[in-house]
């Protein structure tokens, strides 16, 4: 079962029957250093040179299956007590492949679309830190 903490003072929310439980352990990445930074359009491009012909070849289906199964993989990792492990690190990696991957098959700059979409903040009431609710929890 996926859980996850909203508030610090409110019991955990049952969000996804996946055995997961989600806290607020670990700090989010406010700035990191950009000095190791690929950039998501040079990821896309390495990914896609590494692996295009055979996950085009294998297809958007099969390449999708893949994906499903990488996080399913992290999934696992998620459920470790211990945030921010080698395995838990590779597992979002691979996930983020399979999408970069899957993005090229069909002809999608990742870059471009993030922008698109999230470069003013949140899609909905453009700012960020978001202050919708539809994501606190309360709608689930």
């Amino acid at each position: 079962m996926l859980t996850a903490k909203i508030p610090d003072d409110d019991p955990p929310v049952c969000i996804f029957g996946y055995g997961i439980v989600m806290t607020t352990e670990a700090e989010p990445l406010k700035n990191p250093e950009p000095t190791d930074d690929l950039g998501l359009r040079e990821f896309q491009q390495i990914i896609e040179a590494t692996y295009f012909e055979k996950d085009s070849a294998r297809g958007l289906e099969g390449s999708f299956m893949w994906l499903v199964e990488e996080v399913g993989e992290l999934a696992r990792a998620l459920n470790s007590p211990t945030s921010n492990t080698t395995e838990e690190r590779q597992e979002f990696a691979d996930v983020l492949a399979w999408i970069a991957s899957i993005a090229s098959i069909r002809g999608i700059d990742l870059a471009d679309c993030v922008r698109e979409k999230y470069s003013k903040g949140c899609p909905r009431c453009q700012k960020s830190p978001c202050i919708c609710t539809h994501r606190s929890g309360e709608e689930l």
